[in-house]
């Protein structure tokens, strides 16, 4: 699996910032490169963003370029004010770039792809079938119910799952090891994780109604097993009710998966792990609504009416299959 690097290059000749991501169109990296060329006297302008494929590349600027465009003469005070800013601007460069890398791969747990593809021959996990971070090989452990055990985990530590709480927990575990947007909000500390997707408050009373008869020994998955020798998971505590173990939806949804998951103050821009992700992620993932707390009302009020419109259409479609 590709690993994102930045590079700096932070030498009185040259100034880089590299940043290297899975490429969407192919399983190679490719390389963003911003360069700028450091003078004794003078900052130059940067060269040219390029990347592999591009037919043009701007060679290191050279100081006879740039000759009558910036002043001969600089003071110690104007040149480690010019540094300072070509710092900033290295660094703006790679925060923005490694977003942009973000938006096309994958999460980089033990099962992720690098990038997200195709995959018709699923199992289970079918709502990412179009571009998925699973391999369809993966999908072959939750297609029969009940499902006893995912990699080396355990369900049935406190007996097997109901049909309708392992239909939830299936859920889940489908958008963290398949979902090509599941990186959108990858945790900084540890890039096989996930932090802060936010769930939708039915999803999560849904959710809820749906285990809480269910028997459960961990409050968090994450966290509160005993692990052997080989990984896998024992309860360190007894089994209690699902309405034991959590106060309700919320509770549940933002505990049992630690900091994976929260509940979302919109009834839309959120996701319900179904086809109507299709039309809260395209706003998720604008530039305007990166935390739903400043999500503004026009941003809502749009999500709610191409969702009213999608609800629309696939009643019609269901209608015209009967």
């Amino acid at each position: 699996m590709e690993q994102r690097q930045i590079a700096h290059h932070l030498s009185s000749a040259d100034k880089a910032a590299e940043i290297r991501c899975p490429q969407e169109s192919s399983g190679s990296a490719i390389t963003l490169r911003f360069v700028s060329t450091i003078h004794s006297r003078s900052v130059f302008p940067p060269s040219h963003v390029t990347s592999r494929g591009y037919s043009r590349e701007k060679q290191h600027a050279t100081a006879e370029e740039y000759e009558g465009e910036v002043s001969p003469r600089r003071t110690a005070k104007e040149e480690k004010k010019g540094t300072t800013m070509l710092r900033f601007a290295i660094t703006l460069f790679a925060v923005i770039t490694s977003s942009t890398c973000q938006q096309y791969g994958c999460l980089e747990g033990d099962t992720h792809k690098a990038k997200p593809s195709p995959e018709p021959n699923m199992h289970e996990c079918t709502l990412y079938s179009e571009s998925s971070c699973c391999y369809a090989n993966f999908t072959e452990q939750l297609a029969h119910s009940p499902i006893i055990k995912v990699s080396n985990s355990y369900w049935n530590r406190c007996g097997q799952l109901s049909k309708s709480c392992e239909d939830f927990t299936k859920k889940i575990e489908c958008f963290y090891r398949c979902s090509p947007h599941a990186a959108r909000w990858i945790d900084p500390r540890y890039t096989a994780a996930i932090q802060s997707v936010p769930l939708c408050q039915s999803f999560c009373d849904d959710w809820y109604e749906a285990c809480k008869d269910d028997s459960i020994c961990a409050h968090n998955w994450l966290t509160d097993w005993e692990r052997d020798e080989s990984g896998e998971n024992h309860c360190k505590s007894k089994c209690v009710p699902y309405s034991e173990m959590y106060a309700n939806g919320t509770d549940m949804c933002q505990s049992m998966w630690g900091e994976s998951f929260k509940v979302s103050e919109s009834s839309c821009l959120c996701l319900q792990m179904n086809k109507k992700d299709m039309v809260a992620i395209k706003h998720l993932l604008s530039e305007s609504s990166e935390e739903s707390s400043s999500m503004s009302s026009s941003e809502e009020h749009a999500c709610q009416k191409k969702l009213l419109k999608f609800e629309a259409l696939q009643q019609e479609e269901g209608e015209e299959r009967r």
